[in-house]
């Protein structure tokens, strides 16, 4: 299988073009797209997750075989699987992608991450020793550290958009005992950290090592997702929820989580998708750009009570707008202008307009929409599903679309302990008593990784302003030396 840079149309292999990403400075995207056959849906009906995972996998990673990819996935995902499927009306359904050792969806690809790219590194006979920087938001910041830490085999310097609304997160950081990582906060929001690391390392070369922004557009990290759309797919057949071959739809928030693109790639890969419904909050880049054709970065920022939905242009986009052009060639070109904080204009393919339903919710809509799933279906959801779930329900309402639903869900509500309360009408502002408070209210398990951190040794994260970003990286590099 070979990937194309968005940008240079340079093609790699596979193995080659998760060491290489930064390669071209856009996104390395499948060529083409493997095809769920019947005989490989059989196959993975009867497989666990993690199995879906590594076979997932196998079909753009064909250096490796099944065997040497499983046992990757496994190493990675220990004793957890992260994904969760629960019904919650007759056709609704829950994927909780939060299962993983940090509470977030960033820890289905997150933990996979260091094994197959160190694996990726031999298949290509690359024997340095790799350097990692990340430029992310917490909760993303924290997965991938965790990931590190517990993997042992490179050196790490996390970035991560420093928020104090995403007070659980932080506080979980600061409870971390990190060995062999680093992370630093940066106060800016996190789809300007992400363009001012891009800056700062597209012409990085450190002699001695493999570098690596460990990128979650990277296709070590995409594809994982891609292979939870298919298996909750397949959990519903396999529990007679629907008919093989019956179509679905999938609501998603969008904002800086590719789940967009994930499914996209399902969809291209033959999953019988009816719609993928895209939440955004007050941002809503995208729902603009489906409205008029215009995608423009240079707009206000609103800062909401879904922090990783609070984004400009997300990352991911420019794989999803790239795969859907007719012109690849001037496609740099025209993105190059979203980079540049101009306006550039899209001529979306009727495929991407039909597949994609994009809507977006208020902080009231997001509010009610956290009272609502609680008082009607004993659910409880963060603030970011909620979203995906406000604006699902406003799609289901003026479509009358009664095809059978899964809806993503990227985070554990005590995550966002505070905000998610703020839905069932209490206020705390503390991220420890938000958690108690939370518990109480709904009954809802609390991950290990979250519980009695109040008994955990507490170490404050420092946080720079962005323009100390180089000189720590420059520091950073001279420490490793």
């Amino acid at each position: 299988m070979k990937f194309i840079s968005t940008r240079s149309l340079l093609s790699f292999g596979a193995a080659e073009s998760v060491v290489k990403d930064n390669a071209g400075g856009g996104i390395l995207v499948p060529s083409s797209f493997p095809y769920l056959a019947k005989e490989l849906v059989d196959k993975l009906v009867n497989m666990s997750f993690s199995e879906r995972v590594a076979k997932i996998l196998s079909l753009y990673f064909d250096e490796f075989d099944f065997e040497e990819l499983l046992d990757i996935v496994n190493k990675a995902y220990g004793d957890f699987e992260p994904s969760l499927l629960t019904k919650i009306d007759d056709g609704l359904y829950l994927d909780e992608l939060w299962h993983g050792s940090t509470g977030t969806y960033f820890d289905v690809s997150a933990a996979i991450f260091p094994h197959i790219y160190e694996a990726c590194k031999r298949k290509i006979d690359i024997s340095k020793p790799t350097l990692v920087m990340q430029f992310d938001d917490l909760a993303s910041s924290i997965a991938l550290l965790d990931a590190y830490d517990r993997a042992n085999v490179a050196d790490m310097l996390g970035f991560f958009a420093d928020d104090a609304r995403d007070a659980t997160s932080k506080w979980r950081l600061c409870t971390s005992s990190f060995k062999n990582v680093k992370a630093i906060g940066v106060s800016c929001p996190s789809d300007e950290l992400k363009t001012l690391g891009r800056r700062a390392t597209d012409a990085m070369q450190k002699d001695g090592y493999c570098f690596t922004r460990a990128r979650d557009v990277n296709a070590a990290r995409i594809l994982p997702l891609v292979a939870c759309f298919i298996s909750s797919y397949l959990d519903l057949v396999e529990s007679e929820e629907i008919k093989r071959g019956e179509k679905i739809n999938f609501a998603m928030p969008a904002g800086n989580i590719p789940l967009a693109l994930a499914g996209y790639y399902a969809h291209k890969m033959g999953l019988p998708i009816n719609c993928l419904v895209i939440g955004e909050n007050a941002n809503k880049a995208l729902r603009d750009l489906f409205e008029s054709g215009e995608l423009d970065a240079d707009r206000t920022l609103y800062r909401t009570m879904s922090p990783l939905l609070d984004c400009l242009v997300p990352e991911w986009l420019e794989a999803a707008l790239f795969l859907d052009s007719d012109e690849k060639e001037k496609f740099a070109d025209k993105y190059l202008k979203v980079i540049l904080k101009r306006q550039a204009r899209f001529d979306l393919s009727d495929e991407l307009k039909n597949l994609f339903r994009v809507g977006w919710a208020d902080e009231e809509d997001t509010k009610e929409t956290v009272f609502t799933s609680f008082d009607l279906y004993d659910c409880v959801l963060d603030p970011h599903t909620a979203v995906a779930m406000s604006v699902y329900n406003d799609y289901y309402c003026e479509a009358e679309d009664e095809t059978a639903t899964i809806v993503m869900s990227p985070a554990c509500p005590y995550l966002y302990a505070s905000e998610t309360l703020k839905g069932l009408g209490t206020n705390e502002k503390d991220a420890l008593k938000a958690i108690l408070k939370l518990q109480s209210a709904t009954a809802l398990e609390c991950p290990d990784c979250l519980f009695r951190m109040d008994l955990k040794p507490f170490e404050e994260i420092r946080t720079i302003s962005k323009h100390e970003l180089e000189g720590e990286i420059d520091k950073f590099l001279k420490y490793i030396a």
